[in-house]
């Protein structure tokens, strides 16, 4: 039975009474290096961190949960109590606190960043209180715990090969085929926050931000972009064969996965206000190249925030596939794509916003008729129903990409009328161009197009 290591990583408050009371340090922050030319081989056989390790002080530090990961252990954030759980299938594991400190640092391979030194984060493993040597640091997002302290932790033997730059870590199990060729036995899954990957326009965000929660959940680590329009590169490093991308939008949007040379390798719509799991076979990207994930606004109109979340992972799972939301029952005409063409977009506290005695929140409007408006149906629903006012009589013409002329109706003066057009035909890049004339030519009206408008 599998024992369980809890790391139980809560701040000390002293509190205190009168104006001798103590108050615990803040996190300082620290200058330290991305070690980029350390080495690591588990249990015989190499292994690549997903972030490079950390030196400090001449300690080098990982990421827990990657390091865990790589020797195929279960490893869970338990929110309720704030722990870190690893199952690691042993008893008895001690923590020694000391460093492993690589000697004769050169500057080639070392990228200066600044970190977080947390003196007053506490740790528990078994239920007994554990101080490392060195203090813990934390960098995007992502706590780093000394090699030496977090295999003591885990009951491992590590030594330190200055002449390759090379950290031995052995697990105790079984190492399969060894050799030094291969990679350490991947676990089934690896979250994609602890793997390799560029968070380019996107905001880290954590702790106690307003955006980690979404539709009703709670996530510890989410990327997150006030707007579309920008790019989340990611290194699968050929060890998974599924990325599973789990994304959620302020407005309906659409995502691209672009390969290295800018082909698009798959695309997906995504609902608003919903997660959606998109999948992507990444079994062929090995080494440096990458995958460019891409979010962009379904039509021009709409720009709205978007969220990928810590679920996101790599999976094993070669049948796994992509899980979108249902598109809704209906879809109001606004939230879609289309061109306003000659039309104004009225919202806020403009005048034109009540209409036959009610209040609109957006609509479209011009002075008077022969504007045309371009919309996209995109061949996701049957049916259009256009909502539509005129202050004079008025004709509206619908007429497809090639200029034939697919129905007409009268508008009468004054009355809000809805016009219903078969669009099930329209699909990708197809449009029905919307045309208002005065039925009457010397009686020009103003014409609205109301924000009740819908596909169905």
């Amino acid at each position: 039975m599998k024992s369980t290591v809890r790391l139980l990583i809560a701040c000390l408050v002293l509190f205190g009474l009168g104006a001798g009371s103590l108050s615990a340090a803040a996190p300082a922050s620290v200058n330290a290096n991305l070690d980029h030319r350390l080495k690591f081989r588990i249990d015989g056989r190499d292994w690549i961190s997903p972030s490079a390790p950390l030196s400090y002080k001449g300690t080098t530090y990982l990421p827990v949960r990657a390091v865990s990961n790589a020797l195929g252990l279960d490893i869970k954030y338990e929110a309720a109590s704030g722990s870190i759980i690893i199952l690691t299938g042993k008893s008895g594991a001690s923590a020694p606190g000391g460093g492993l400190t690589a000697a004769g640092e050169k500057s080639r391979g070392l990228e200066p960043v600044v970190a977080k030194a947390d003196p007053n984060l506490k740790f528990l493993i078994d239920g007994a209180q554990w101080t490392p040597s060195a203090p813990p640091l934390s960098y995007k997002g992502t706590t780093y715990l000394p090699v030496r302290a977090i295999s003591g932790a885990l009951g491992l033997d590590i030594k330190y090969e200055s002449a390759t730059l090379t950290i031995h870590v052995a697990s105790g199990k079984s190492s399969g085929t060894g050799g030094s060729g291969g990679s350490a036995p991947s676990a089934a899954t690896l979250p994609l926050f602890d793997s390799r990957y560029e968070q380019g326009g996107y905001e880290l965000h954590t702790g106690q931000s307003d955006k980690l929660t979404y539709a009703g959940k709670k996530y510890s680590r989410v990327l997150y972009s006030p707007e579309p329009y920008q790019h989340f590169y990611v290194y699968p490093e050929g060890k998974y064969p599924v990325l599973s991308l789990q994304i959620g939008a302020s407005e309906v949007m659409v995502v691209e996965f672009l390969g290295a040379g800018g082909e698009k390798l798959k695309t997906a719509e995504i609902q608003k206000g919903v997660v959606s799991t998109v999948t992507l076979d990444v079994s062929k990207f090995t080494g440096d190249q990458y995958v460019t994930i891409y979010a962009r606004p379904f039509h021009d109109n709409l720009h709205g925030e978007v969220y990928i979340f810590d679920t996101s992972k790599y999976t094993n799972d070669k049948e796994a596939s992509s899980v979108l939301p249902e598109a809704p029952k209906t879809l109001p005409l606004f939230e879609s794509q289309y061109e306003a063409g000659g039309y104004e977009i009225h919202s806020g506290q403009s005048d034109k916003l009540t209409y036959a005695g009610k209040k609109y929140s957006k609509l479209l409007y011009i002075p008077y008729g022969y504007q045309n408006l371009y919309v996209y149906p995109k061949g996701k629903y049957a049916t259009l129903a256009l909502h539509i006012a005129s202050t004079e009589a008025a004709v509206v013409r619908f007429t497809d990409d090639n200029g034939e002329q697919l129905k007409t109706a009268n508008i009468p003066k004054g009355t809000v009328t809805e016009i219903e057009l078969n669009v099930s035909k329209f699909t990708g890049d197809r449009y029905v161009t919307i045309y208002v004339e005065p039925a009457v030519s010397d009686l020009e009206g103003e014409v609205f197009i109301f924000e009740t408008s819908h596909y169905k």
